[in-house]
């Protein structure tokens, strides 16, 4: 968790290193992408990089419970391709 944020951290203050956390980030969107769609797998990445951010700034990380009805929030939201 603290690499991820420390990644980050640097790639903001290093372009050098921008492309880097970019890569990191694609890599996850394609994995998550390949089980749940694309606008999705955006969405949890977002949530995946957010929770990991918010864990390393507080004492405990968000509960299981509330990353699980985030997710299923996320897995039940309509995209761009859904009728309704």
């Amino acid at each position: 968790m603290r690499a991820g944020v420390a990644m980050y951290s640097a790639a903001l203050a290093d372009p050098g290193l921008e492309a880097l956390a970019v890569r990191w980030t694609e890599r996850l969107t394609e994995m998550l992408e390949r089980h749940v769609g694309r606008e999705r797998a955006v969405a949890l990445e977002v949530v995946i990089n957010g929770a990991t951010l918010h864990a390393a700034l507080r004492e405990a990380p968000l509960s299981r419970e509330a990353i699980a009805r985030i997710t299923d929030a996320i897995l039940a939201m309509p995209t761009a391709k859904d009728p309704s």
